[in-house]
């Protein structure tokens, strides 16, 4: 069974799953509590992962992103590796061996194989990306209503175990959620350690998430911008009757985590690592390699304008029940969306610009479901029945 295989399958029973599963955790509450529920279900969330892994995952880390870098840590282990290939001295002055270096220091330390530490490597992201964004999203549900507990934390778990993949394939916003990355690849990796600083700076050990979102951004710089809008969303409620003012405070809230974790390595990887850009990278890179990612008008359809403005409803519920936080957040996420959307289009089929094409602000949209589940959680917050 091949990957749509599952989404296909995962598609056709998440609604009769969805209301099973808030029935069943319903009555895991009443016999215990909310705290030993969320545990049960995190313990659950694990478990559906191995059996997934075990009966349906490639039991190697020989996957189609991983296989395009293996030349960097075969150079890594002998220095004289195709000293004279083109394709190998290119990758191994990208920002890439940082990553690699790792995965290097990690065989030499433990003194296993290549293909070992590889598949070691791919296996803890398999289960610790699913399982950082259920804690991540799970604790900031604070809904004491059991059925609207059971329903949010029904949500959460559908999610991180990949039973939404259909929206993305539905809407075609070009990217994937981060929550159905498993090929290793220095970009997941360095999100599975980034959700882990987030976890830290979300439980305010701020130094700890600092030094997490640091490595992060050495590892992979675009990651390490991801983290950055995630710490923006995910600052505590600030009282400010005015969206910029509200939004600005944020900023400066968590300003530290901004210059020192990702401006800094910014700069190391800028001057550190060669960065010529190739004239013809819009022709080779998206027109001709990756259009499916990044040439919006190859894709764009009606459900993709129905996704991109689905915070509206949750707008419309917040000024409702008169909320500025649903509101603004709401707003804020929308806003990022359509200027992710807009200024990958702008970038690339307007104006050729070479930074927005190796940038790919579309890229950002693979943390958009879960800003969604982010709001919709904090509107299911404010609902009171009962």
């Amino acid at each position: 069974m091949n990957e749509f295989d599952i989404i296909y399958y995962k598609t056709i029973c998440v609604i009769p799953i969805f209301f099973l599963l808030i029935i069943l955790i319903r009555r895991i509450v009443e016999l215990l509590n909310f705290e030993k529920t969320i545990f049960l279900i995190g313990v659950f969330l694990l478990f559906h992962i191995f059996i997934e892994f075990i009966y349906f995952g490639n039991h190697n880390a020989y996957e189609w992103v991983t296989s395009g870098d293996i030349p960097i840590l075969l150079r890594m282990l002998d220095q004289n590796y195709l000293n004279n290939d083109f394709y190998t001295n290119s990758i191994f002055l990208s920002p890439k061996i940082v990553f690699y270096y790792i995965v290097y220091f990690s065989i030499k330390i433990l003194g296993v194989d290549m293909s070992t530490m590889l598949f070691a490597f791919k296996s803890i992201q398999i289960y610790l990306i699913p399982f950082l964004s259920f804690i991540l999203l799970s604790n900031n549900i604070h809904q004491k209503n059991i059925l609207l507990f059971s329903f949010s934390i029904s949500l959460v778990l559908l999610f991180c175990l990949g039973y939404f993949s259909f929206v993305s394939i539905i809407a075609k916003i070009g990217v994937d959620s981060f929550i159905n990355w498993k090929n290793l690849s220095p970009q997941s990796f360095a999100l599975t350690i980034g959700l882990f600083g987030l976890l830290l700076f979300q439980k305010k050990y701020v130094k700890s998430s600092i030094f997490i979102f640091l490595i992060v951004s050495l590892i992979h710089i675009f990651v390490g911008f991801i983290f950055m809008i995630l710490v923006h969303f995910l600052t505590k409620e600030i009282k400010i009757n005015n969206f910029f003012a509200y939004n600005l405070m944020k900023i400066y809230k968590s300003k530290y985590i901004y210059a020192i974790s990702f401006i800094l390595p910014f700069i190391i990887i800028y001057f550190l690592f060669n960065n010529e850009v190739p004239e013809n990278i819009i022709e080779s890179y998206v027109y001709e390699r990756h259009p499916h990612h990044y040439l919006l008008s190859s894709f764009f359809n009606i459900f993709s304008l129905i996704f991109i403005i689905l915070p509206l409803i949750l707008i419309c519920f917040g000024y409702y029940i008169r909320n500025l936080k649903i509101i603004y957040d709401s707003i804020t996420v929308m806003i990022f969306v359509n200027s992710c959307l807009l200024i990958q289009y702008i970038g690339t089929e307007i104006y050729v610009i070479n930074f927005i094409v190796i940038l790919g602000p579309i890229r950002f949209l693979s943390i958009t479901i879960f800003l969604y589940m982010y709001i919709f959680i904090n509107a299911v917050n404010c609902l009171k029945f009962k």
